[in-house]
Order: C-alpha cells, then sequence, then structure tokens
C-alpha cells in the first residue's frame, strides 16, 4: 500500500510539472472535468496533483508518460483521476472524496487499484473502479448523500 503525496501545484506549470503532464489533450480533459461538475474556475487556481501508477500489473515496466494523474482540487471535496489508456491517451478516470489522507493498494477490481481514503474522523471510504464510469466510492454507510447527489445533480445537468 503506497500513500498519494501531493507535492505539486499544477496551474503553476512550473518546473515541477513534467511535460506528459501539461500537455493539451490533460488540460482539455481537466478543462471538461471542471466544466461537467461545475467546480469554479478557483479550484483549478492551487490544484495540487500527483503522478502514481493504479492500473494491474507491476509499474517498474512502465513509461513515466503512462501514469495517471489525480488532481485535488483547490477549496473542493473531490480529488478528480485522469487515467491513461493502453495508448497512453488520457481518459477521465473518475474520482474520490478528499480525506486526511489517499493510499492506494494492491488489490484490484476491473483492472485497477482500490484506493482508500481515511478522514479526518478515522472512517475509511473505499473507492473502487467501475468499468464505463471510472473511481467512485463504494456505497457505504461512510459516502456522505452530499456527495453523491452533488455529483449526480452536476452528471444531470451536462
Amino acid at each position: 500500500m503506497s500513500e498519494v503525496s501531493f507535492t505539486r501545484t499544477y496551474a503553476e506549470f512550473g518546473p515541477k510539472v513534467r511535460d506528459f503532464e501539461k500537455t493539451p489533450e490533460i488540460a482539455r480533459l481537466l478543462t471538461t472535468v471542471l466544466c461537467t461538475y461545475d467546480y469554479p474556475v478557483t479550484a483549478l487556481i492551487g490544484t495540487e496533483f500527483a503522478g502514481i501508477w493504479l492500473g494491474e500489473g507491476d509499474s517498474d515496466d512502465k513509461r513515466e508518460e503512462d501514469l495517471d494523474l489525480l488532481f485535488k482540487l483547490a477549496n473542493e471535496d473531490f480529488v478528480e483521476i485522469i487515467l491513461r489508456d493502453q495508448w497512453a491517451k488520457p481518459i477521465y478516470g473518475g474520482y474520490l472524496v478528499t480525506g486526511k489522507s489517499i493510499k492506494v493498494t494492491d488489490e484490484i477490481v476491473s483492472g485497477y487499484r482500490v484506493i482508500l481514503v481515511t478522514h479526518d474522523d478515522h472512517s475509511t471510504t473505499r473507492h473502487s473502479f467501475v468499468p464505463g464510469v471510472g473511481y467512485q466510492p463504494e456505497p457505504t454507510y461512510g459516502v456522505t448523500t452530499l456527495h453523491t447527489a452533488r455529483r449526480a445533480a452536476a452528471w444531470a445537468s451536462s
């Protein structure tokens, strides 16, 4: 199990943001996500992100360009995910509810690693990949109705 560290800011496009992380395809997809889910433009300013391998199998034989990207949007309750398909093309990969820590497990569901989010009250929300949808919280008591309703409302209005 590895903890995700959000140590880089995306919108700065500074030296810590590698070329493959700021391609026009990534920028377009991230803009689409922001618009689809009604994020304010300020959510991108200060967004921290991490590159990590979420797919099945060992990441040691993968190219850096194949890393999946997790975006912890500023002042928002969600982490948005951009995955890479088998041709390294960026695709929308779903979302996580935010929390105190995010850990990627070695457990595989539908070809992708399960992600655990631990919250301030020490509860944990498990996120798994659903084909055709992407990552989302598994339905449990720990997943708040507000998060689910907000995502559903934004999706329905798009």
